[in-house]
């Protein structure tokens, strides 16, 4: 069976120097805002989210890992729904074996959506502090997530074809369409030789995550239903402010996380290819860091107010800057109109 037909022709944004390019330009645009999202919650997150400021650092660092993964270090270039990729980023020219960069890659998106979680649980454990079970078992359960994400791709690297070369060649009997330059590229490489691996590890993982953020989602709003008795008004709206937006933060940007994914199975169901599906995708993938830190600079009161107030000095030193100039400019133009008017 082939995906596609020897006279399917590539195009600009199915080729792999779109696809690095993609990734270099969204990498350089992330880190500015990822240090900038830093810096609002070590220097910024006031008493009042002091007890989820390390849960959102722990979760911006991880987002911000993905980002440089993809956008510096290992920028793959990946031909689903085949399990095989052709890095290009920083770690293929030190050299590193192409299964550590696909595993290293994999694992750093895994526990970032494991510290998504981590939020999530956050406000449940502030809310129901008194559930003395679960105290007991949280820390057993997050040491448990971490490791899954940390393994998850350790069935997928011990499977790695040792022959290359036969992988390869099946592989490419089942899509003629590949470019010559890109099946005669050394790093091109082949991680897994059928899709069912990778999907029987990656489905059941993403699965988890799911149910455990819309477990702890729907606790949480339970538990505060269950303190309007006991807590003021007041702190319920801010309980309530809360919840909306580390939700809104999460959810919005889990568009970019899981198309990719649901591109990936819809091709492997219907045996269709296309590499400029598979590169927009990927991009997307590589974007869910820069949004999600966007969102949360947004939606949180204290980031947003800070942002206004920087950027409304740094417009008021601009205007400062431009009144001065022209105050200059228009006692020289005075000065040279009486010289003038002298002659």
């Amino acid at each position: 069976m082939t995906y596609c037909s020897a006279s399917y022709q590539f195009s600009y944004f199915s080729s792999v120097k779109f696809n690095s390019l993609g990734y270099h330009i969204l990498g350089a645009i992330a880190i500015p805002f990822h240090i900038l999202g830093a810096y609002c919650i070590i220097f910024k997150t006031p008493q009042t989210m002091s007890s989820v400021k390390w849960p959102m650092l722990n979760y911006h660092i991880l987002t911000t890992l993905v980002d440089v993964m993809f956008g510096f270090m290992v920028c793959p270039y990946i031909i689903a729904p085949f399990s095989i990729m052709l890095p290009s980023g920083v770690l293929q020219i030190l050299g590193v074996y192409q299964g550590v960069q696909a595993y290293v890659g994999i694992t750093s998106v895994a526990t970032m959506a494991v510290s998504m979680v981590q939020i999530v649980e956050n406000r449940y454990m502030i809310l129901r502090s008194g559930n003395l079970t679960w105290q007991k078992i949280r820390i057993p359960w997050f040491c448990f997530n971490y490791l899954f994400a940390s393994l998850i791709t350790l069935p997928m690297y011990l499977e790695i074809p040792k022959d290359q070369e036969s992988a390869k060649s099946v592989i490419f009997a089942k899509v003629p369409c590949i470019p010559c330059e890109i099946r005669e590229d050394p790093a091109l490489f082949v991680v897994a030789e059928s899709m069912n691996l990778t999907v029987a590890v990656i489905l059941p993982f993403v699965i988890l995550i799911c149910t455990e953020i819309l477990t702890f989602s729907r606790f949480s709003r339970l538990a505060l239903k269950k303190n309007n008795t006991q807590l003021s008004e007041m702190t319920i709206k801010l309980q309530r402010r809360f919840l909306r937006a580390y939700i809104i933060q999460i959810a919005f940007p889990c568009f970019f996380l899981f198309f990719p994914l649901l591109m990936i199975l819809l091709e492997y169901l219907t045996t269709t290819f296309d590499q400029t599906v598979n590169n927009i995708s990927f991009l997307l993938l590589a974007s869910y860091g820069l949004s999600s830190t966007i969102l949360m600079l947004l939606v949180h009161s204290p980031y947003r107010k800070f942002l206004k107030e920087l950027f409304g000095e740094l417009i008021g030193v601009r205007k400062v800057a431009r009144n001065q100039t022209v105050n200059v400019i228009i006692p020289s133009l005075v000065s040279i109109k009486s010289r003038i008017n002298l002659i």
